[in-house]
């Protein structure tokens, strides 16, 4: 009801301002219309939403009475996009069908326009595969009437979507390219939205002080052009940094003004986010009442919309909320729907969707990207690489041409030279589809010395650190549960921590039945190693124990789990010809073996020599065992190993 009233007083509003708004004189040629709409367009870009609109209502008005089709569609968008509509179903089918008008007149800046809108529009209901492909294909329509802009930002989007994936080196490379481009031909609004997802970025890869940095630079821009709502964006992204430094007080102060802002200007997705915000802001300093408050409310809104991003954030700081206020029943159901909204908009399924379509896709554009920095250099790239395909009389002809005309001759062969691309792209996929299987059973630097060689040598590695997992009671748990079932559960469980191994660059050695065996430190050794070996086997711990009270809660049998870690030499190598793998060996691995068994429940247990090498570690903190005996090995020294609250 509340969504059908507001949407009312939307088109009343229009309604108004379409009657009593002071008439503008038509135009009577098309050359007059077109001018209207351009200075409609700066205005629109400048912010002035009003004279916007009447811009493009007097040219829209023109266009019907000129019978310019191409100008009707254009006006109608934009008028379209000024106010929109309440609901993303209504607004999809009225884009979707702008996008086929545009088609209708292969008019391909709106034609990418509309699918770069629409991609959007399907990011925010969860529909990765659809928003993956619109993203991709708007691409290709700027790509024919050479707008950079728009290029921009679909890379931008793109940066975003590769975020989402936890892929942050693909996310950082498209918003870079993207920034080159707003730097060169975009405006201010694109330029600071560029410097914001370049922000976030360093938000989880490190170190936080850049994203603050590039932050403030965004925010600035922002204010000055009195960009509100990317305003509100700034302070609600900054409140959360400085929230994570530890300037709590100014954390607060600055979400409360984001909050207050977004709420001022109707910014629905913007108010949603920073409710959300302020909710894991009060769970950190332990404010549950406030931070279930703001969690509601940012819920609410989100459901609304509806805004599926949105929605798990808010069930994930609820969770923590009521898990404060030991209420077991709420924070059970908050994690079991947060966990639910995961699984839809970060699975395998998007991940391969999202690998494939850029292979599918990065050769076709890789051309026009680089070209940002050098045009010329890479026509001449172009150019050298037609020679080696073409006949030689074609070369001979080429060489004659100098300066300027190679120039024009090179951009006379792009045409062939897309034929050629298409045809190495295939190549490439297929190439690419037996290095990734490779990958998938070894290790990169294993396999790409396998490649080179034929086969790859055993070598020394005197400092790793081997994690071992073993479900507890497998057997009388697996009874409880189907053959199918069974393999279910286990490949969920290890699929999760595959994600945590890849997380904290550790090698997966292999699965043994329900056992589980990973290593920090080789191939390649590392200062943090050890480390990032103890971090991802107590986030393999969470995962379990989280898990058995989302199953517990169903009543579905449920496997706990002990976890041990040893840190020493091992000799690592390839075995077998055929069905070969990559594996380990040494007394190291088999101490790690008795840590494991020596181990308790939901605990992850570790030796004397891991704890030296990790004690002063601020993050975490230890629990001495004393020496226990371990079979075959005596008595061990062991530790319990937790992070620090």
């Amino acid at each position: 009801m509340h969504q059908t009233n507001q949407y009312l007083t939307h088109l009343l509003a229009f309604f108004c301002f379409i009657v009593f708004a002071p008439a503008q004189q038509l135009p009577q040629t098309e050359e007059g219309a077109i001018i209207i709409f351009e200075q409609a367009l700066q205005d629109d870009k400048n912010n002035n939403h009003i004279e916007a609109t009447k811009g493009f209502r007097t040219a829209h008005k023109a266009a019907i009475k000129l019978k310019n089709r191409k100008l009707i569609y254009r006006t109608g968008f934009e008028l379209f996009l000024n106010h929109g509509s309440d609901g993303y179903n209504t607004e999809i089918d009225s884009v979707s069908k702008y996008l086929e008008s545009f088609e209708s007149i292969n008019d391909y800046l709106y034609v990418g326009k509309a699918q770069h809108y629409l991609a959007n529009l399907y990011s925010d209901i969860g529909d990765i595969q659809s928003q993956i492909n619109l993203l991709y294909e708007s691409i290709d329509a700027f790509k024919q009437v050479d707008n950079m802009l728009g290029i921009a930002m679909n890379l931008q989007d793109l940066s975003l979507l590769h975020y989402d994936q936890n892929d942050f080196a693909s996310s950082r490379s498209a918003i870079n390219k993207a920034i080159v481009i707003f730097s060169k031909y975009g405006s201010q609004k694109d330029l600071i939205g560029g410097y914001n997802n370049l922000s976030i970025i360093f938000e989880k890869t490190g170190p936080i002080d850049s994203a603050i940095y590039f932050q403030k630079i965004a925010l600035s821009i922002a204010q000055k052009g009195k960009f509100y709502r990317l305003v509100g964006l700034l302070l609600s992204n900054l409140g959360n940094n400085y929230s994570a430094i530890g300037q709590d007080k100014l954390a607060e102060a600055t979400l409360l003004k984001a909050l207050k802002l977004r709420d001022s200007i109707q910014d629905r997705h913007g108010t949603a986010f920073t409710n959300i915000r302020l909710s894991y802001f009060y769970g950190k300093v332990k404010q549950p009442i406030e931070a279930i408050n703001y969690g509601k409310k940012g819920l609410a809104i989100a459901k609304n919309i509806p805004f599926i991003k949105a929605q798990r954030m808010a069930h994930g700081a609820l969770s923590i909320a009521y898990a404060q206020l030991n209420d077991p029943k709420m924070e059970l159901y908050h994690f079991r729907k947060e966990q639910e909204l995961i699984d839809s908009l970060q699975n395998i399924d998007n991940a391969r969707n999202i690998t494939r379509a850029v292979m599918s896709y990065e050769f076709k554009t890789k051309q026009l990207l680089d070209s940002i920095d050098n045009a010329q250099e890479q026509l001449q790239q172009e150019y050298q690489y037609n020679k080696i395909i073409t006949n030689q009389k074609n070369q001979r002809n080429i060489f004659l041409i100098g300066g300027v005309a190679a120039l024009l001759m090179a951009l006379g062969l792009w045409n062939r030279l897309k034929f050629i691309h298409k045809t190495k792209a295939i190549i490439e996929k297929e190439k690419d589809r037996s290095e990734n299987l490779l990958l998938n059973i070894l290790p990169a630097e294993i396999a790409e010395e396998l490649k080179a060689n034929g086969r790859a040598e055993a070598r020394d590695f005197e400092m790793v650190s081997i994690l071992f997992t073993d479900f507890v009671q497998f057997t009388q748990t697996s009874e409880k549960l189907s053959a199918a079932e069974l393999v279910k559960e286990i490949n969920h469980c290890f699929e999760a921590f595959d994600y945590m191994i890849e997380k904290y660059s550790i090698e997966k050695i292999k699965t043994i039945g329900d056992a589980y065996m990973a290593a920090g430190g080789l191939p390649i050794p590392t200062d943090n190693s050890v480390k990032n070996t103890v971090l991802a086997a107590l986030e393999m711990q969470n995962f379990i124990i989280k898990r058995k009270k989302v199953m517990d809660s169903v009543y579905k049998p449920a496997f706990e789990m002990r976890v041990g870690i040893h840190t020493g030499p091992v000799v690592a190598g390839i075995v077998g010809v055929k069905k070969f793998q990559y594996d380990i060996w040494g007394d190291t691995v088999n101490t790690a073996s008795r840590l494991e068994s020596s181990g308790e429940v939901g605990k992850v247990n570790i030796s004397e020599v891991t704890y030296k090498l990790l004690k002063s570690d601020p993050d975490l903190t230890f629990q001495s065992r004393g020496k226990i005996e371990a079979k075959g090995k005596g008595e061990i020294e062991m530790w319990f190993v937790s992070f620090k609250t």
